[in-house]
């Protein structure tokens, strides 16, 4: 974008890029942390391959192996693209995961990943 310097704004906890995994998913993604807690945003270059029972993981696995460790589900794939929001359950913190996974739970297959940075 054109929105030049964006030092106002809120720093992210943590951020990742999207690597293709079973299925093509690129784009990029931040962790926020605010008053209720933190949220994860996908970016506005988000894209995934349509699957059909896609949700997006919190993986303690940093390749996003939700079989692999433990795993926080942020709920349903709202969109195959652009930008969207997960907020964490409250009191949960991202700290202990290690990267956000596009998983079809129907068929425990990993769509594409991101390692959080």
């Amino acid at each position: 974008g054109t929105g030049g310097c964006k030092a106002t704004g809120p720093k992210p906890l943590y951020t990742g890029t999207f690597v293709n995994a079973s299925y093509k998913v690129s784009g990029t993604l931040a962790i926020y942390k605010d008053t209720q807690g933190e949220r994860v945003v996908l970016g506005s270059t988000f894209k995934t391959d349509p699957g059909p029972d896609l949700k997006v993981y919190l993986t303690t696995d940093s390749t996003g192996n939700a079989s692999v460790g433990s795993f926080l589900n942020l709920g349903v794939l709202k969109s195959t693209s652009g930008t969207q929001t997960y907020r964490l359950p409250t009191g949960k913190t991202s700290a202990s995961y290690k990267a956000v996974v596009i998983w079809c739970q129907r068929f425990s297959a990993k769509f594409g990943y991101a390692t959080l940075k």
